[in-house]
């Protein structure tokens, strides 16, 4: 097994959709020896059906992802298939005891080895020491983070769900090239607060078996209204100087576009800011207001929001 200092760090981003993963996945992908790339867990849908990169090109196109996948063995499309439905298998959520125990039978060759390999084949890509993943799920976390390869980072990162229940209740149309691959329908405020429960929950749980320097909790609303604070706290965990990132961010500088394989269709713009969404406030209707609150009510609280 490889010290620590020879494993790459892998930070990943865990938390409920609509709450800020991408632009913070760019954000500290900005910072000096750390690579973006989005959501990984998409990786193997993207490259068999040749999406597009950040970069606008096509992965299959893209020199980073094209130089990535030449250092990985066992790429073939056929090999490719037979580990995404591993990983499908071992970040089920219904399979993984994640509440009070955490022993994981994983499979060494079949998951291990290969998302190990991708995430150094990365690593070494971008030359770089630290990789971020902002697939979200805290069911991938927990597979992840018992990756001996691997050095595992996690951020809990939480948005007020009054927000995120007004962003799920607009749809949008599928545009393959500005990196929405399925249609996406509106979502009931309802349902939107029972997943962001449940989800958030489980992120608890994931972030509960890891040591105290090993994780950070971040509230969106505080990352967009002070990025230095965070930041700060971000340099110390992973020992590296994000100052020049926190900067741009406060400046409304764009930020430079890495090779983020998939994720909000924001990581497509040709401009990429940081800028404070709070448009719920004042559009969405009190019922809905209410219905989340219902549902959300224990969680906002302990999370500290208001209302």
């Amino acid at each position: 097994m490889k010290s620590e200092k020879d494993r790459v760090k892998l930070v990943y981003i865990c938390g409920y959709g609509r709450s800020g993963s991408t632009v913070l996945d760019i954000a500290i992908g900005s910072g000096q020896g750390v690579a973006s790339v989005g959501e990984l867990s998409n990786f193997a849908d993207s490259w068999l059906e040749n999406r597009y990169c950040a970069c606008e090109k096509k992965l299959r196109e893209c020199h980073f992802w094209r130089n990535v996948s030449d250092q990985v063995s066992g790429m073939s499309d056929e090999q490719i298939r037979h580990y995404e439905e591993r990983r499908r298998v071992i970040e089920r959520k219904r399979l993984i005891p994640i509440v009070g125990r955490a022993n994981i039978a994983l499979d060494q060759e079949g998951y291990c080895i290969k998302t190990s390999g991708l995430i150094e084949a990365i690593s070494r890509e971008a030359g770089v020491p630290v990789v971020i993943d902002s697939s979200k799920s805290p069911f991938r976390a927990l597979a992840l983070s018992r990756i001996r390869e691997l050095d595992f980072y996690l951020i809990h990162l939480v948005r007020d769900p009054r927000a995120v229940a007004w962003s799920l209740a607009k749809s949008l149309e599928r545009d393959v090239k500005m990196g929405v691959q399925n249609e996406l329908k509106k979502r009931a405020a309802l349902r939107s607060a029972m997943a962001w429960v449940h989800t958030n929950y489980m992120c608890e749980k994931v972030s509960s078996l890891l040591p105290f320097d090993k994780k950070l909790f971040v509230r969106y609303e505080d990352f967009v209204k002070n990025p230095h604070q965070l930041f700060k706290k971000l340099g110390k965990m992973l020992d590296t100087d994000f100052d020049n990132v926190a900067n741009l961010l406060s400046s409304g500088m764009p930020l430079p576009k890495g090779h983020t394989v998939a994720g909000n269709r924001m990581r497509m713009n040709s401009s990429i800011r940081l800028i404070p969404d709070f448009e719920w406030q004042e559009r969405m209707p009190s019922v809905d207001r209410r219905k989340v609150k219902l549902v959300c009510g224990r969680m906002i609280r302990s999370y500290g929001y208001s209302g």
